[in-house]
């Protein structure tokens, strides 16, 4: 009879080990389409930006990374808008005179956060106390 009781209790304990795996690959599938939903989101809003900012300007998202996302930059709420100084690069002259026409037409987009506080974009140069 103790073998028995064993042997049920071991087949109980493999049912809770596939139990628990099962629910750890839902969550797992459900983490994997979140991530796939906001990286085709990401990609999207920059072919957006591409085409609407830089007028339609052909650009890698690794370059895209490289010269625009990792710009350093400060920001400074004055009433109800946010200034966003981002610091040229001065070694990438040519996309930096595409980033400041871009940065135009974003601002002329008039974009808000949840508060209604205008953004408002703009390069500077490095040495501009901010």
């Amino acid at each position: 009879m103790g073998y028995g009781k064993k042997l049920v209790d071991n087949k109980k304990a493999e049912l809770a080990r596939i139990i628990d795996k099962k629910k750890i690959y839902r969550v797992d599938v459900e983490l994997d389409q979140i991530m796939t939903c906001f990286r085709i989101s990401f990609a999207d809003i920059c072919a957006y930006l591409l085409d609407e900012c830089f007028n339609g300007e052909k650009m890698t998202l690794h370059l895209l990374f490289e010269t625009i996302f990792e710009l350093r930059g400060k920001a400074r709420v004055e009433g109800d808008q946010r200034n966003i100084f981002i610091e040229r690069n001065p070694k990438q002259r040519y996309i930096m005179r595409k980033s400041e026409s871009a940065f135009d037409v974003i601002n002329r987009m008039e974009v808000e956060d949840i508060n209604g506080c205008r953004y408002n974009f703009k390069l500077v140069q490095f040495n501009v106390s901010l």
